[in-house]
């Protein structure tokens, strides 16, 4: 999981990258726009790898003892 300082250093290299592909200027605003997006996207990836975590982990065990019915026959 992010500290806010780990946060912080990715949304910086996100946005100092997304103004100079699309030649937007750096303001206060679009800082506080682009913060504001970053943020919540983050939200949305937490929730769904949240609520994604027990099925992923079922077809791993499935995965697994495939793999080892495999090797005993």
């Amino acid at each position: 999981m992010f500290t806010g300082r780990e946060f912080s250093r990715v949304s910086d290299s996100m946005y100092y990258a997304y103004i100079t592909r699309h030649g937007i200027g750096d303001t206060t605003e679009n800082r506080t726009l682009f913060n504001a997006g970053f943020y919540r996207g983050a939200q949305y990836a937490m929730r769904t790898s949240g609520e994604l975590s027990p099925h992923i982990a079922r077809f791993i065990e499935f995965v697994i003892w495939l793999t080892e019915r495999q090797e005993a026959e």
